[in-house]
């Protein structure tokens, strides 16, 4: 396995399925080195195909600002509060049980729709068809350009925010909304 994919969400709460819709998607793409696992959430027992990955990225919704990818570093985990599983905390299991710390990525699409139910919220559609298709890209050529995938996702933001309108508006599109970016959206994209 070269890349893995992991997609993670309740497919029953609206939104939250974006995760594992996006990991069941990469999986029919069938590329070659790319394996992809939609779960329900993460569990430890990850942190041993993550070991085996040469690069990792993780799918989730996420509930404030627009959509993002954002590096993810191993973390910690607090023994007291072992049931909740992170990124960063398998990330750290990888390399305290395997000694593999594979390069990793979280991307984060928007969502707004939580309730009970199976449909996407057209915010959630719209991020989820662009984060595919930069993936995608990054996928095929091999090489993980988190500055290509921001590109994607600033768009995404952008959408969001003339579907919102209002003081969400400037929520979704605010120049700081992004932790790779201290100078805000236009430091976001190469092309």
């Amino acid at each position: 396995m070269k890349t893995l994919v992991i997609g993670y969400g309740n497919g029953l709460r609206g939104d939250d399925a974006v995760g594992p819709r996006a990991a069941e998607q990469v999986e029919g793409w069938d590329l070659p080195g790319v394996t992809s696992l939609a779960v329900h959430q993460l569990t430890p027992e990850l942190a041993a195909a993550i070991a085996e990955a040469e690069a990792v990225w993780f799918i989730d919704a996420c509930i404030e600002g627009p959509g993002r990818v954002e590096p993810v570093v191993p973390s910690e985990p607090d023994s007291r509060l072992d049931h909740l599983w992170s990124p960063g905390v398998l990330l750290y299991l990888a390399k305290s049980l395997y000694g593999a710390e594979p390069p990793a990525y979280h991307l984060l699409i928007p969502a707004v729709e939580f309730g009970y139910g199976v449909d996407l919220s057209a915010i959630a559609r719209d991020g989820l068809a662009d984060g595919l298709e930069t993936l995608k890209g990054q996928l095929i050529s091999g090489e993980s350009n988190v500055n290509d995938v921001l590109g994607c996702v600033v768009a995404t933001a952008q959408r969001t925010a003339s579907n919102l309108g209002g003081a969400s508006r400037r929520a979704m599109t605010h120049p700081t909304a992004n932790p790779l970016s201290p100078g805000g959206q236009e430091a976001l994209c190469t092309k």
